[in-house]
């Protein structure tokens, strides 16, 4: 797990793990000078831990379409889960940009149903994250994975609120949750309607876990414009929590 900050030996930079879509990274900051330097790239970084010496970085790290495996200094050295996948189909998921009211370029992503056949049109399912200020990128998403495989497209973005766009993009909804965020995903589902027109405008469903399973109750709500909704693990009063 993610092991929080962590100072060097000699008290000089402290080492740390933050998202900056579409992956988080080890990074360390220069307690002079306050100097951030990335230490890894390319994968989506879970945990980490450092040698004795602090010459060496071990990290458990994931991609769109590959579970954790443990990397050295910026090395692969497990493939614990190669054997399982490749007897799975995955969904590769596509990243894309769309501009919100503001004119902000927002990132989404799309995962296309295995088997995908571009002359049908298929159910969709929007999916919205937790926290708020929690992170969609490149992870593996199990359960986007079972339902690309049950024939639906997947699409999910972070919208106002989310972590990894800044201290002021995540204190958005402070106060104000099922205002700005809602929409967003209102927005960024219509924009994939037009985008992509093997979706099935008709046949839209939308979940979520936490604060995606509230922002799902508020959605059903306000518009018909999807056939289901799931909430996970929601609350559902914002007094009692």
């Amino acid at each position: 797990p993610d092991p929080g900050p962590v100072w060097s030996p000699d008290g000089s930079e402290i080492y740390f793990k933050t998202g900056e879509v579409p992956t988080s990274n080890v990074y360390k900051v220069n307690i002079a000078s306050h100097d951030v330097e990335q230490l890894t790239e390319g994968v989506t970084v879970d945990g980490f831990s450092y040698s004795e010496d602090f010459k060496h970085i071990a990290y458990n790290a994931m991609t769109a379409t590959e579970l954790l495996e443990i990397y050295v200094d910026g090395q692969k050295v497990t493939g614990f889960n190669k054997k399982h996948l490749k007897n799975l189909k995955l969904s590769t998921p596509e990243h894309y940009t769309w501009k919100n009211e503001l004119g902000e370029d927002i990132d989404g992503w799309l995962m296309k149903p295995i088997d995908y056949k571009e002359d049908e049109k298929y159910p969709t399912i929007l999916q919205i994250h937790g926290g708020p200020l929690a992170i969609y990128g490149d992870g593996i998403y199990q359960e986007f994975q079972l339902m690309t495989s049950a024939g639906y497209a997947v699409i999910y973005t972070n919208p106002r609120g989310s972590g990894g766009y800044g201290e002021e993009y995540g204190a958005t909804l402070n106060g104000r949750h099922g205002t700005v965020d809602y929409k967003d995903v209102m927005d960024f589902t219509k924009d994939a309607i037009k985008r992509f027109s093997f979706i099935d405008g008709a046949r839209l469903g939308v979940t979520g876990g936490s604060y995606g399973g509230y922002l799902t109750n508020w959605i059903v709500t306000q518009t018909d414009l999807f056939k289901a909704g799931v909430a996970c693990r929601s609350t559902c009063n914002r007094h009692s929590h």
